[in-house]
């Protein structure tokens, strides 16, 4: 089963208890597994141009965003167990768009263009979640292009 192209293998559920199955876990875990990170954002400005490092790692995450919204339940699942998966996501995030956003000289906060990102993932239609980011990046440039000035 795949879930916006991200593998999702079911495993059966070896109890009959309200907690969530192994299912749930896979599926959250391999979700996790995809979203983008500080190293990724670190490899992605070694093989690419500023530019095209942080469009490109702004499409992996505006993917894993996506997918983790389909996986809603199986989030929620683990969450209810008292586990937060999220816990450091944020920071991690924040330090890997921080890197992203250096080069450029863009006098944009991190985590302001984090919450653009996650707006667009929750958006339904496909060719908007494809455009939108373009608007981010138009953004990111002409802010550095006043800090420039």
């Amino acid at each position: 089963m795949r879930v916006n192209g991200v593998a999702i293998t079911p495993a059966l559920s070896t109890s009959r208890c309200n907690g969530p199955s192994r299912f749930h876990a896979n599926a959250f875990t391999e979700s996790r597994d995809a979203r983008p990170s500080c190293a990724t954002a670190g490899a992605l400005l070694e093989t690419h141009e500023p530019e095209e490092a942080l469009r490109e790692w702004m499409n992996r995450f505006t993917a894993s965003t996506t997918t983790k919204r389909d996986l809603k339940d199986a989030s929620q699942a683990v969450i209810a167990t008292g586990v937060n998966p999220f816990e450091h996501s944020r920071a991690k995030l924040a330090e890997a768009l921080t890197r992203l956003l250096a080069p450029l000289g863009a006098g944009v906060e991190p985590l302001d263009v984090m919450t653009l990102l996650v707006a667009i993932a929750q958006t339904e239609d496909p060719g908007q979640r494809k455009r939108s980011p373009d608007l981010v990046m138009d953004g990111i440039r002409h802010g550095a292009a006043r800090t420039a000035r």
